[in-house]
């Protein structure tokens, strides 16, 4: 199935696309404007005279990013932050053909930490709170969510650990629509599923999970062109309340979700052509287990495996604080094994692509990404296609707008007959239903938002998030889908940084 056959409301799509457009137009006019005092100062740009390898150029394949904000990595200072928001809920419960209009109040505390010695550096991102629900059956949930990560650096190389964790009632797609807060997307180590993110790109219902990714990478430059890196990792998602329940209009609120683990690594090598131009040739290995399988699905699918190989050849183009872009392709090859059933081999393509640009007040970013991923607790391994398109626009000193949008579409590599059943679809009064073949997941959000003071700022948004799932998930009904409007206005405040120097 191809993106053009997705099931997402064009309408608001369009608006997303509108906005985003909105956002970009009039940057050249407002260049060619006399200066406004109130405008922030446009990001240092040119070329990248860092040698490869070093945190402010990371080769095309490291786990890092180069930043569009040359320098503000380079403060020592502790941030804590208090997030308060009320908002109107379409879905809350977010189930499968129902809807029924709630109000839910969330209180977040949130903590940054950034400490650089000389030749080593510590980030920290927390958040974590709850959020009440007016007339729902459940009273409230507890999110949590950390991200951290450990540098030591050498003339020629670094080596990196790193750390998300997640305690959350719903999948980490679009969470940043939902308005966590300065520190939400950081603490959820971002938003982009690379190879080491055990993002979930689908759900429904409130079912509490928790997720991990721990990785290492080491990077080794040999000349001030070339460098390897090598990374591993692991990573998890586990469901804690796994069982079927009753909602407040009287169907199935979840259970029957797929516990997942990914052992992860990847080596490559990395030469810089021009001060501008990089390439890259990586392999990379995946292996995903579901453990406690034989509990919620039946034999034989119990001890199923998937193991993923990659290889793929990287294009990057970069202009320091301004421009990044990466195109990563290749074949992957899944080798899919499973008690009572012969082996089975599928070849398919691989593809990671990123471009991010940074104008004086604008700064827009756009992912897609196709591979293997964990399924998302929907399905035993989906091959995944991933798009996002986000942008921020400074309108004055104290205005801004901001939209984001994703989309996901799962395809099971493990298909399940329909006699396998799990629990957990809400679908009425039926409690035995098949895993989900194929499911997408899309997002589309808008937000404003307006500086008070120094430590004090205010925001209105408006998400829409569409989820749709097969026919055959959907006990031979046409479709089945779960559809959600959440408007909502929030209050962030901080002190001033707490300087660490």
């Amino acid at each position: 199935m191809s993106f053009r056959e997705k099931t997402v409301n064009p309408i608001l799509w369009t608006q997303g696309l509108i906005v985003l457009a909105l956002l970009v137009g009039g940057e050249a006019a407002l260049a060619q404007e006399p200066g406004d005092a109130s405008a922030a100062p446009p990001a240092a740009v040119g070329q990248d005279t860092s040698a490869l390898g070093s945190s402010e150029n990371p080769p095309l394949s490291s786990l890092d990013q180069p930043s569009l904000e040359p320098g503000a990595s380079t403060r020592n200072f502790l941030q804590p932050a208090v997030l308060g928001t009320e908002a109107v809920d379409s879905n809350i419960g977010n189930a499968l053909n129902s809807s029924s209009v709630h109000g839910v109040t969330r209180v977040f505390g949130s903590l940054l930490l950034d400490r650089n010695w000389k030749r080593a550096e510590t980030s920290l991102a927390y958040i974590g709170g709850g959020q009440l629900y007016t007339g729902y059956y459940r009273t409230g949930s507890v999110i949590q969510a950390f991200n951290g990560q450990q540098r030591l650096s050498w003339r020629t190389g670094q080596f990196v650990i790193r750390d998300t964790f997640s305690y959350l009632p719903e999948g980490t797609f679009g969470a940043p629509a939902y308005a966590l807060g300065t520190a939400g997307e950081s603490a959820l180590g971002g938003n982009f599923p690379t190879l080491f993110n055990n993002q979930q790109l689908a759900s429904f219902g409130l079912e509490p999970r928790i997720t991990n990714m721990a990785a290492a990478e080491v990077t080794q430059s040999f000349s001030p062109r070339s460098a390897i890196t090598v990374a591993g990792g692991y990573g998890l998602t586990h469901f804690l309340d796994n069982t079927t329940g009753t909602g407040d209009n009287g169907i199935s609120s979840g259970g029957g979700f797929i516990d997942s683990n990914t052992v992860r690594g990847q080596v490559a090598y990395n030469y810089q052509i021009t001060r501008k131009d990089l390439v890259a040739l990586a392999y990379a290995y995946l292996n995903f287990d579901f453990p406690n399988l034989g509990e919620t699905l039946a034999s034989p699918f119990a001890g199923a495996t998937i193991r993923t190989q990659i290889v793929s050849l990287a294009y990057g183009h970069r202009i320091s604080g301004r421009m990044d872009f990466t195109l990563s392709t290749g074949p992957q090859i899944t080798h899919i094994t499973q008690p009572g059933a012969a082996p089975t081999n599928e070849l398919t393509p691989y593809v990671s692509g990123l471009l991010r640009y940074r104008f004086p007040r604008t700064s827009l970013s756009l992912s897609y990404i196709e591979r293997n991923t964990n399924g998302s607790g929907l399905a035993l391994g989906a091959q995944t296609e991933f798009a996002r398109l986000s942008g921020t626009r400074l309108l004055s000193r104290s205005w801004e707008i901001s939209t984001d949008m994703g989309l996901a579409h799962n395809r099971s590599l493990v298909p399940v007959p329909v006699e396998a059943g799990i629990p957990g679809l809400p679908l009425g009064s039926e409690e035995e239903v098949i895993l989900a073949q194929n499911f997408n997941r899309g997002f589309i959000g808008v937000q404003v938002h307006r500086r008070f003071s120094r430590y004090l700022s205010g925001f209105v948004s408006y998400t829409f998030d569409d989820l749709s799932l097969n026919k055959a998930a959907c006990q031979g009904q046409s479709s089945c889908g779960s559809q959600r409007h959440l408007a909502m206005i929030g209050l962030e405040w901080h002190p001033r940084p707490i300087r660490l120097d």
